[in-house]
């Protein structure tokens, strides 16, 4: 099997997988108060120190959640509930974020908050200029993405945070495709709430964590005991923390090489299918993260073009999301201006280092087997 659908999740890395069984030998609950527990505490806080040294920033700042949707909606939440108190009631959200933000918005929106949705340009940017202009006087959130799922354009996020900062407005980053792929420091970042999750760099699934800025406000998300400073309630998931931690600080360790290799098998097969008539890069080339590669095939349908890599053992995605079992059109791509044709013609690629230069070769020509089944175009 052909894996090239990174952005989804990655495989989970052998030193998160070893840290996550040796977790398990801690079996007390880190709440109690008897050694079981206390030892359990003591390593959920050597974790979160880790952690807090890995982004940079104080452990305080560390909230565990479930992964990067509770993370969003967490922020977003605390946000306008501070807004409610200050009688500022509209958001600044870009139109390419995350349904866990967006679908958040959306519900805000119906609870009484205005919220106002800035577009990228054609090559996927969300401008610093665009956020500037959409700011009203009541404006208490900003929420800006880091990398995005689908094209992969990296964002001006620091462009914007500053901006917040000069504005006294708060700013949320979903840096779940970014962080563990892109160097990255909090404290020079500026935002005040930065959502992350672990299956995006090697680590489990349904573990993840929001930073929070010492002076943002944040509120409680789950109702319970007074875990994670009384925010989030839940008994915390130790081993999965520890995995999470482990593919963080192998991932960064190993991030410079890694970007190199996956860029090089990005590049590689970009230029060649560059060449292919009908075949175009959505987004610009340079400014995006080293993996992502999303192409519209010209008159052919993404998911029949999915649906027959899959039977060849290769994984790839459409970038779109499954509402009731029909496909909808990728609303990036929509916001970015491409038709819904085009959007329905968009595969995404997300590389990770362990692909060979053999399976490279074997993927290149299996795309264009494919298209030219559909189109006849090679």
């Amino acid at each position: 099997m052909i894996y090239v659908d990174h952005a989804a999740t990655t495989p989970l890395r052998a030193e998160a997988k070893e840290a996550m069984l040796s977790a398990m030998e801690y079996f007390g609950n880190p709440s109690s108060m008897h050694k079981a527990g206390q030892e359990a505490r003591g390593l959920l806080g050597s974790l979160r120190e880790t952690l807090a040294g890995l982004l940079n920033c104080s452990p305080r700042e560390v909230i565990f959640t479930s992964g990067g949707t509770e993370s969003d909606n967490m922020a977003l939440r605390a946000a306008a509930i501070e807004g409610k108190k200050l009688g500022k009631t509209h958001m600044v959200i870009s139109a390419i974020e995350h349904h866990a933000v967006l679908h958040t918005a959306y519900a805000l929106e119906q609870e009484g908050f205005q919220v106002t949705y800035v577009k990228p340009g054609r090559d996927g940017i969300v401008s610093s200029e665009s956020i500037e202009q959409a700011l009203r006087e009541d404006t208490i959130l900003v929420s800006l993405m880091y990398a995005n799922n689908e094209t992969g354009m990296i964002q001006p996020v620091e462009e914007v945070a500053r901006l917040c900062q000069k504005k006294k407005i708060l700013f949320h980053v979903d840096a779940v495709q970014a962080l563990g792929h892109v160097p990255m420091a909090l404290d020079v970042l500026g935002a005040d709430y930065v959502a992350f999750s672990a299956h995006k760099f090697g680590g489990p699934r349904g573990i993840g964590g929001l930073y929070v800025k010492k002076t943002a406000p944040l509120y409680s998300f789950m109702q319970g005991g007074s875990q994670e400073r009384g925010k989030r309630a839940g008994t915390e998931n130790l081993p999965a923390i520890a995995g999470m931690v482990k593919a963080l600080e192998v991932s960064l360790r190993n991030l410079e090489e890694d970007r190199k290799r996956i860029a090089y098998l990005r590049d590689q097969f970009v230029d060649t299918l560059s060449e292919i008539e009908g075949v175009t890069l959505n987004g610009k080339m340079e400014g995006r993260l080293p993996g992502n590669a999303n192409f519209c095939f010209h008159g052919a349908s993404a998911e029949s073009l999915l649906m027959m890599l899959s039977e060849k053992e290769i994984c790839v995605s459409t970038g779109a999301a499954c509402a009731a079992g029909a496909l909808e059109p990728s609303h990036v791509l929509l916001a970015m201006g491409l038709t819904k044709e085009e959007a329905g013609s968009s595969l995404r690629f997300s590389f990770g280092s362990e692909m060979t230069d053999a399976e490279l070769d074997t993927l290149v020509e299996s795309v264009l087997q494919v298209y030219a089944a559909q189109t006849g175009k090679r």
